[in-house]
């Protein structure tokens, strides 16, 4: 209940700000710094990664739903924090590393292993899920994608 909640919180954040010029600049303001730059025009990663807890919540099971969020919250954050951290080192400009990818799959399995207790090598195969599911640019958030994808394969594994 407390995900749909906020789910409906940030969705009314969201059309009140594309609607009202001085609510998109006060939030500019104060989370500006924090988006990226199609998020300044469409909806931000975390009202995407609401939507998709919310969804896995109500539509897996547990353990499934676990693991999946874990993916989409840790898992694709470790992959951005990685990869910029590499790119800023290494002097490249913007898009996705393979170290990125890596460090997604890598929190992914770790967290599968350590949250629901699953054997190493389905936790490396939800891991390959994750990682391979927020490779792409679009279509969809990768926020959504990831942890729809990890929703599915850790079910479609027997994942209860």
């Amino acid at each position: 209940m407390l995900l749909s909640a906020a789910l409906a919180v940030a969705i009314c954040v969201e059309l009140a700000r594309f609607r009202l010029p001085r609510l998109e600049a006060a939030f500019t303001r104060a989370v500006g710094g924090l988006l990226r730059g199609r998020e300044q025009r469409e909806l931000t990663g975390a009202t995407w990664l609401a939507a998709a807890m919310c969804l896995v919540v109500w539509a897996v099971p547990m353990r499934s739903a676990l693991v999946a969020l874990w993916a989409a919250a840790v898992g694709d954050a470790s992959g951005a924090l990685v990869g910029r951290s590499v790119q800023a080192w290494r002097g490249r400009g913007a898009g996705k590393s393979l170290t990125g990818t890596l460090a997604v799959g890598v929190a992914t399995a770790a967290g599968a292993l350590w949250l629901a207790g699953l054997t190493p090598a389905i936790a490396a195969v939800l891991g390959a899920v994750a990682a391979v599911a927020e490779r792409p640019r679009r279509p969809l958030d990768d926020n959504l994608r990831v942890a729809l994808a990890v929703a599915l394969a850790a079910m479609l594994v027997g994942v209860g």
